[in-house]
């Protein structure tokens, strides 16, 4: 769903700044009773009435959904419910649709096989298949030409774990927040589209995959960049972007201009930015935080860098750009890896008996 790209480390995820609330009911070995899950649903319906935007004007939240990578347990009246309230208040369900190589139109799988149709006026379960690297359905994937909707990336992914560390993991609980992410970086970009019109672009975008036709109702997999562009399409001309380009790492000492370029933003607008990930006084003006003015869709920031002699190893500065003063709507981002070039402090050393040192101006 999330991770940043760009910075040598890790792994990146379809969002690169998303928000997420973990919501656990499971044990460390993957155990959970349904009342608990039940429990986790209500509450993020619960926080969306709360917090989302559409319901409490004050907050800058968008409470799209919940990604779930889980599954069993048979049908369960109540569970339904719980999924069913949260899509009244237009909540989407994205949910593995199994790893038993078995077709779920005919044995359902929980809490995939779920439908919120007769009450709720619309779809808010997304099943998802796992595909692998070929586009092939991956050899433990559930399936089904009515009950699962799309297809994933879901075999060999490089995934964070426990401890700070990185594995290679398969199943649809790999595949499902792709699309979750999928839907949230939709929804990102384009705040004015419908809740229920994000799941009908997913959908209607998807790329035709053999392996898939007649497995999945979309017939295909996710494709991302066709949904944007078609959301695009349809508010083009509307929607304000924005963008900060610059270097991507320099030395020390360097002069460095971040060009912030914009669409759909007026004359005299002023931007907010902040930056993070150096240390105090290893850029100059020392000030982490400013404004600039947009004039014809561009704007820069020029800060240097310190070349001093202490040895800090690389630092990852990061430049982000807000809507507004108080810096809480993120619009733009940059990372800029500052290299260090210092050979370290020379020291003097003393030598037999007494010896004073005297220190001038400066560092000593």
């Amino acid at each position: 769903i999330g991770g940043m790209g760009g910075n040598a480390a890790g792994v990146v995820g379809v969002n690169w700044r998303v928000q997420i609330m973990p919501l656990k009911f499971l044990s460390s070995g993957g155990w959970g009773y349904n009342s608990d899950a039940i429990a986790a649903v209500d509450y993020y319906t619960s926080a969306t009435q709360a917090n989302d935007k559409a319901y409490n004007p004050s907050s800058p939240s968008i409470f799209l959904g919940t990604s779930n990578s889980w599954g069993g347990g048979g049908y369960s009246s109540l569970m339904e419910t719980a999924i069913r309230n949260g899509a009244a208040v237009n909540n989407h369900f994205i949910a593995a649709g199994g790893n038993s190589r078995t077709n779920n139109d005919s044995s359902p799988f929980y809490p995939a096989s779920y439908t919120t149709l007769p009450t709720a006026g619309w779809e808010a379960v997304t099943s998802v298949a796992s595909i692998d690297s070929t586009g092939g359905l991956s050899y433990f994937s559930n399936y089904g030409a009515t009950s699962v909707d799309i297809g994933a990336p879901g075999s060999n992914i490089l995934s964070s774990t426990p401890g700070e560390s990185y594995e290679y993991l398969s199943g649809t609980s790999m595949a499902t927040p792709h699309v979750a992410g999928a839907l949230a970086l939709f929804a990102g970009s384009f705040p004015q589209a419908g809740r229920r019109e994000l799941r009908e672009v997913l959908l209607s975008t998807t790329r035709a995959t053999t392996s898939l036709n007649g497995k999945v109702v979309s017939n295909g997999r996710l494709d991302t960049l066709a949904g944007l562009t078609e959301l695009a399409s349809r508010y083009s001309g509307s929607y304000p972007t924005y963008l900060v380009t610059g270097p991507s790492s320099v030395n020390e000492g360097v002069s460095v201009t971040l060009t912030i370029t914009t669409t759909n933003v007026d004359n005299g607008t002023t931007l907010y930015w902040s930056i993070s990930g150096v240390q105090s006084g290893d850029i100059t003006p020392p000030t982490t935080t400013g404004s600039v003015v947009v004039n014809s869709n561009t704007a820069t920031v020029t800060f240097s860098t310190v070349n001093d002699s202490l040895l800090e190893g690389p630092e990852t500065l990061v430049f982000n750009l807000y809507s507004n003063s108080g810096r809480t709507s993120l619009k733009a981002a940059k990372s800029v890896t500052i290299n260090d070039t210092s050979n370290g402090i020379t020291y003097t050393w003393g030598t037999t008996g007494n010896d004073n040192l005297v220190g001038g101006s400066g560092r000593d």
